[in-house]
């Protein structure tokens, strides 16, 4: 049984992985339910937590849960950090390295191209608010002369906006879409799984897309898009080889679970 303490995206990379290899976790909110209370219930062979995690009485309960390994999320956590292994940077302690990217391809439906759906571009509104939206609201203007069809839980005051829709039709947009607008980072890597360059709001160059940073660096990347500049295969490449997936094996391996480890890749295949 593994336990991640759940305030966390990596935790949440991790856990979509190990259950869709079919290996035994749960995701524990440690702002609810009391560290010793979930031990006592559920008496982990592997718990993951971070800063986040209210992890008060740790080193008692360590004494009583001896057989429990520890695993810390974070760069170089303070002496006072209990830990049989850091996910991160770490000087002095046994750790696993946890990569820059990190992609998860686990809740990435089949898509369909279908005519009556297709579009030239099109964008969801799922990660988005008033943080991101602020400083690139020219961008989003411009999208909207642009004709790029919105959808998502967000709902935008603009007849582009055509509502909330679920996995599988964000699957099936995306594929019968020409170029995919991610304005939150959070969905472009799955596009390139599903065949459709997209352009990314980002500081950060990705291999093989176009990115954006302002209206004039996003009228530039349709361009050159639209064009033909880019490399879906390169952007492939890099999705493919940061899976979350590949991750959970190394970490799996450095704790002697070769059996999961093998687990785990096996998986992956099903899901590139």
């Amino acid at each position: 049984m593994i336990v991640i303490e759940k305030n966390n995206k990596t935790s949440e990379i991790i856990g979509n992985v190990l259950l869709a290899s079919n290996i035994e976790v749960i995701g524990w909110d440690s702002s609810i339910l009391p560290l010793y209370k979930m031990l006592e219930d559920k008496s982990p062979d592997l718990l993951i937590y971070g800063q986040e995690g209210n992890m008060n009485g740790l080193e008692h309960i360590k004494e009583r849960f001896p057989n429990t390994v520890l695993a810390y999320l974070g760069d170089n956590p303070s002496d006072e950090i209990l830990a049989d292994l850091i996910i991160g940077k770490s000087s002095d302690r046994t750790s696993i390295e946890l990569p820059t990217n990190l992609y998860d391809i686990t809740n990435l439906p089949s898509g369909v191209k279908r005519p009556n759906i297709s579009c030239k571009m099109c964008c969801f509104t799922d990660s988005l608010n008033q943080e991101i939206v602020s400083p690139i609201a020219d961008s989003m203007t411009y999208l909207c002369k642009r004709n790029v069809r919105f959808f998502g839980n967000v709902r935008l005051d603009s007849h582009q906006y055509l509502g909330i829709i679920n996995e599988q039709e964000k699957s099936d947009i995306v594929k019968s879409a020409d170029v995919y607008v991610d304005l939150s980072g959070d969905y472009w890597h799955k596009s390139v799984l599903l065949g459709t360059i997209p352009i990314v709001l980002s500081s950060v160059q990705i291999p093989g897309v176009n990115t954006f940073i302002d209206k004039e660096t996003l009228i530039r990347a349709i361009d050159s898009t639209l064009q033909g500049d880019y490399n879906l295969s390169l952007a492939r490449k890099e999705v493919i080889n940061n899976t979350g997936f590949d991750f959970c094996a190394n970490l799996l391996s450095v704790l002697g679970a070769e059996e999961a480890r093998d687990s785990v890749l096996k998986f992956k295949e099903t899901f590139i």
